[in-house]
């Protein structure tokens, strides 16, 4: 045992103390796991809807949006790679895939492709980015804000 054991910053630490700041961060890590597992139990067993007029409504609300908006910058992430998820089993293949080589799903395309044989006026815009429909003299997307030009 050394001269100096027992002493932080110049002062003598009581070992009762030190165990029992050690137990009471402990407390404080487990309480925060906990409430993680009952929030994230709360999130599997309900809805937004289900959450209309209750404390968590605007809580959902967010939650909601925030997984609206991975998806988004996850297909956009994807297509830059030149990749897609299929829609129904989540498997990631090439984003000019019309099948799932995994579920063997149909795949709904990317982009939407303007008829060949039909006028060229009525060819709808779509963003090069997300895929989503561009409004008729629409500038930007309103889906993920891609500027169309």
């Amino acid at each position: 045992m050394g001269f100096f054991d027992g002493v932080k910053g110049g002062q003598t630490v009581n070992p009762e103390l030190a165990e029992c700041q050690k137990k009471m961060n402990d407390l404080v890590k487990e309480k925060a796991e906990l409430v993680s597992i009952l929030g994230n139990l709360y999130l599997k067993n309900n809805t937004v809807e289900s959450s209309v007029g209750t404390p968590y409504e605007e809580v959902m609300k967010s939650i909601a949006g925030n997984a609206d908006a991975y998806k988004l910058a996850e297909k956009r992430f994807l297509f830059i790679q030149g990749r897609r998820k299929c829609e129904y089993c989540g498997n990631v293949l090439p984003a000019d895939s019309g099948f799932c080589n995994k579920c063997g799903q149909k795949l709904e395309p990317l982009f939407e492709q303007a008829n060949a044989a039909a006028p060229a006026q009525s060819a709808e815009k779509v963003c090069p980015t997300c895929g989503a429909k561009i409004a008729p003299g629409g500038s930007f997307c309103g889906v993920c804000g891609t500027k169309i030009s």
